[in-house]
């Protein structure tokens, strides 16, 4: 993000506001359509990675009107998805998003299992590709 002076202001700095306000669902939007338009018409030029990762935060995740949109735009442009990745943090209503975004070849990651409420059985039910986990989860293991 840039700021009306012109210097870069950090996600650290901007992404918390926006989630305590509500707003990182329209960030959310913004980064997957201008990711999404991107790869349509730069896909020719993509062929030599293997994924491109985009982070949701939970609010757009349990946003039927975000599932709506993103479903939509990958349907408007015609969009081949196999190369991107969702990382998502943990949300009751992951399961239903994972699952319609998986109809359309994308795949997921659970970022920092064990920082929140995670469970090995909710793990378990979740229909996830990649895990990330929580570096403090296995700092004691080393």
């Amino acid at each position: 993000m840039i700021d009306e002076q012109g210097n870069v202001v950090p996600p650290n700095t901007f992404l918390p506001p926006a989630k305590k306000f509500h707003l990182i669902s329209r960030i959310d939007t913004w980064v997957i359509n201008k990711t999404f338009q991107c790869l349509k018409a730069h896909m020719d030029e993509l062929t030599h990675l293997d994924s491109i990762a985009i982070n949701i935060s939970g609010q757009p995740v349990s946003d039927k009107s975000f599932h709506k949109y993103t479903l939509n735009l990958i349907k408007s442009l015609s969009l081949d998805c196999s190369k991107v990745y969702f990382k998502i943090t943990e949300t009751e209503a992951a399961t239903q998003f994972i699952e319609s975004m998986k109809a359309q070849k994308i795949r997921f990651s659970l970022d920092n299992f064990d920082s929140g409420v995670s469970s090995f059985g909710y793990l378990k039910s979740l229909p996830i590709d990649f895990l990330k986990i929580d570096g403090q989860f296995i700092k004691s293991l080393i």
